[in-house]
């Protein structure tokens, strides 16, 4: 399965001087009139070259983009990891000093009877 789509463009080509049909060579870019012997380009093998490249640049951006996104979908979960570590934390903390509390409540309580 590829990853590109490819657009495919069909038009019949004729001959501007004797109208006949002309025959497409692909890997020039090409045609040429089998009977008054009449070459046209029809696609310069550079801009070929320079469609692809913009297909791959284009594939390469999108990649990116998909980078880009991960990570801040990292970040945010690492930030909200963090914050949940933070929360769980505190609530010990807290939890720690009212058992101290009751604690020292308990020991000046058995120390007054």
């Amino acid at each position: 399965m590829s990853i590109f789509k490819r657009k495919v463009d069909y038009t019949s080509l004729t001959c501007p001087e004797c109208g006949e049909h002309l025959d497409y060579n692909k890997e020039a870019g090409t045609a040429r009139c089998k009977y008054c012997n009449t070459e046209i380009i029809i696609d310069a093998p550079s801009a070929r070259k320079s469609n692809m490249l913009e297909t791959v640049f284009d594939f390469v951006e999108r990649q990116q983009d998909r980078y880009e996104q991960n990570a801040e979908k990292r970040r945010l979960a690492e930030e909200h990891e963090a914050a949940r570590r933070r929360a769980a934390a505190k609530k010990r903390n807290i939890i720690l000093g009212v058992i101290v509390t009751v604690a020292l409540i308990a020991y000046a309580l058995i120390i007054l009877l």
